[in-house]
């Protein structure tokens, strides 16, 4: 439950830090505003590797585009991406907490957002733990 809140921690901050258009890494600044070490690396992670991580999403989308996703799932996915492609989470982890927080947070009629997410972040770490990035 810990990780769960920590990474609803990092959607937020980097939900708000999208919105008012201040996506430049200040670990200074998130550090103190973030008392979570799993939320902290998170955000830093994201934001220090935002490029290659919206070059994959763009890549794996389908049909739609990252600029076209709402700020809070958009924050999500990015989120969700930094930790199946760069660290140790277990993927299927990541990958269910990031639809629980879509369900939670932005779910569109129908389940559309956690099923749009859920083929994203399965395809992106498919291939590329697979090496055909």
């Amino acid at each position: 439950m810990e990780d769960k809140i920590a990474r609803i921690k990092a959607m937020i901050y980097l939900y708000n830090a999208d919105i008012n258009n201040e996506l430049d890494l200040d670990a200074k600044f998130i550090k103190e505003k973030c008392n979570d070490k799993l939320a902290y690396s998170i955000i830093i992670g994201t934001l220090m590797k935002l490029d290659s991580i919206d070059f994959l999403i763009n890549k794996y989308i389908t049909n739609y585009s990252l600029n076209r996703l709402n700020y809070v799932t958009r924050s999500i996915v990015r989120s969700a991406t930094y930790e199946l492609i760069y660290t140790d989470a277990k993927p299927e982890v990541v990958i269910n907490t990031a639809l629980d927080l879509c369900h939670e947070y932005t779910e569109l009629e129908h389940g559309e957002s956690s099923r749009l997410v859920n083929s994203l972040l399965d395809r992106i770490y498919k291939e590329t733990k697979d090496g055909r990035s």
